[in-house]
């Protein structure tokens, strides 16, 4: 049962590795085989939560996939399916609220799951145009991640959740009109990024998010500017600007220094 797990577990991680690099035909096969091994091992043994767990997280991570090649409809039914894996994973003893006093390993790999398929869920909402949804689901997820990064201080992973959901939110704010929110939790998410890049500089996956908030925040910014006196508007066009300027500086290196390490690998 173990060793279908690890397996599974095996899969999954190489299937990540094609997701991370920008390859989403190839990693489908390798998640249908993860998929099938995790469901013979909770056959085997359906009390190990541990295996209901990663079913889920194998659920959620190839409705990423899903969402990339814009195929709503399968990324839908994964998520659905990761719901109703940590539904049964719920009714568990080993994950009933008085057993998971003891155990916090065991209760944070739960929290973590449930707070990818909220962010997920989110990203599904957002885009089918269901705002409404979109933004319960981000803030769901947000408060997860960010109990979670306080429960394990300095833990990136958490923090990449929280903050990811805490940019989404604000672009789905501001497409509610609701400018000030958008620009409130942008302006936190802005100000935690910051801090994340001092303390992980060359994370590109935070270089990108830090980018992609930038971007939203300046869309806020200006919806906003014709609701300031005329005398604040020169100042606020010019902080725009600077927002643009940085995010296409962060994008432009990206992008270079995936072609230095394309290049690399060819030669």
């Amino acid at each position: 049962m173990e060793t279908l797990h690890d397996l599974a577990r095996i899969y999954g991680g190489r299937a990540q590795v094609y997701v991370n690099s920008g390859r989403f035909d190839e990693p489908l096969g390798d998640y249908e085989r993860a998929l099938d091994l995790e469901q013979k091992a909770i056959a085997l043994d359906p009390r190990e939560p541990s295996y209901m767990l990663n079913l889920a997280a194998l659920y959620n991570d190839r409705s990423v996939v899903h969402e990339r090649r814009a195929d709503l409809a399968k990324m839908e039914q994964d998520l659905q399916q990761g719901r109703k894996a940590i539904e049964n994973a719920r009714t568990l003893p080993a994950l009933q609220p008085a057993a998971l006093k003891d155990n916090a390993a065991l209760d944070r790999s739960l929290r973590r799951v449930q707070a990818v398929l909220r962010q997920n869920l989110g990203n599904f909402f957002g885009r089918k145009n269901d705002l409404a949804r979109a933004l319960a689901e981000f803030s769901a997820a947000r408060q997860l991640a960010e109990g979670l990064a306080a429960d394990e201080p300095g833990t990136v992973e958490y923090e990449i959740i929280a903050t990811r959901c805490g940019v989404q939110a604000g672009l789905i704010s501001l497409q509610r009109g609701d400018r000030q929110q958008a620009i409130a939790i942008l302006g936190k998410s802005l100000e935690r990024l910051r801090n994340m890049s001092r303390r992980f500089p060359g994370d590109d996956e935070i270089r990108f998010l830090l980018a992609h908030c930038l971007s939203n925040h300046a869309a806020a910014s200006i919806v906003s500017i014709d609701y300031l006196p005329p005398a604040g508007q020169p100042e606020a066009l010019r902080q725009v600007e600077k927002y643009v300027d940085e995010a296409h500086g962060i994008l432009t290196s990206l992008h270079n220094d995936r072609k230095d390490a394309d290049r690399k690998s060819v030669v």
